[in-house]
């Protein structure tokens, strides 16, 4: 049996100083529009740690539940097939109550770490879906605010677009609970999402991408927006209507 902190890695000062954004990404222009070129897997190493921290994905938290412990247990057994089952059955059982962010946060991570993203992308979304229904523990809001940035970042990059806009926007909304790097992740998501989302000429789910980081951009952020913005009437004028 794998112990469970070896899903999470090593636990570094810098790695946890870069999750709560002390380290940027870096944005550049190619001929179909903006692209981050940022780290967005080690964003997604890195933010774990910090869930890891403040105890989002301790197993203490759910030893006591005996509805919860089969999948934990498959998720450090590293039997991911079975795991995946098992949470999906665990979702659908209207019976249970339950809080599953926790195990499908966890599941959602050994999935990515497995390089299984379009899984992973999955069960991030689900930790979230999880973390808002009546039968959640309510978290900090700075917990959920590092769980979004991540789960956003890895549904970004399995092409759910609209998903990820969604997952990330609320970490706006947490006055007072996100820092000024928290915030310009988030935005920095948003780039992302345009980039890809114009590179596949879809100049409807860029604009929407562009349109919430233009919003909540800082100066150095705003311009590539505002560029992105730009390439977005481009395609749509050349696109037939």
């Amino acid at each position: 049996m794998v112990p469970w902190n070896n899903f999470f890695g090593r636990d570094c000062l810098d790695d946890v100083l870069f999750a709560i954004g002390k380290v940027n990404g870096s944005v550049h222009l190619h001929p179909l529009g903006i692209c981050m070129s940022g780290p967005p897997n080690r964003l997604i190493n890195i933010a774990h740690q910090v869930l890891v921290v403040v105890g989002l994905l301790s197993p203490l938290a759910q030893a006591q539940n005996p509805t919860i412990r089969p999948l934990i247990e498959l998720i450090q057994q590293e039997n991911l097939a079975d795991a995946v089952q098992v949470a999906r059955r665990l979702e659908e059982d209207s019976a249970i109550e339950a809080d599953l962010t926790l195990p499908l946060a966890a599941l959602a991570r050994a999935l990515q770490r497995a390089g299984e993203i379009e899984q992973s992308a999955e069960f991030y979304q689900r930790a979230v879906t999880a973390s808002e229904a009546s039968a959640a523990t309510p978290l900090p809001a700075k917990t959920l605010v590092v769980l979004r940035l991540v789960a956003g970042t890895t549904i970004a990059q399995s092409k759910r677009f609209r998903n990820a806009i969604a997952t990330v926007t609320p970490v706006f909304e947490s006055d007072g609970e996100v820092t000024d790097k928290q915030r310009e992740m988030a935005v920095n998501v948003c780039l992302q999402v345009g980039g890809r989302a114009l590179a596949m000429g879809n100049a409807a789910i860029a604009g929407e991408a562009y349109a919430v980081a233009l919003h909540h951009a800082n100066e150095s952020a705003k311009s590539t927006a505002l560029l992105g913005d730009a390439w977005v009437t481009v395609l749509k004028r050349d696109q037939p209507l």
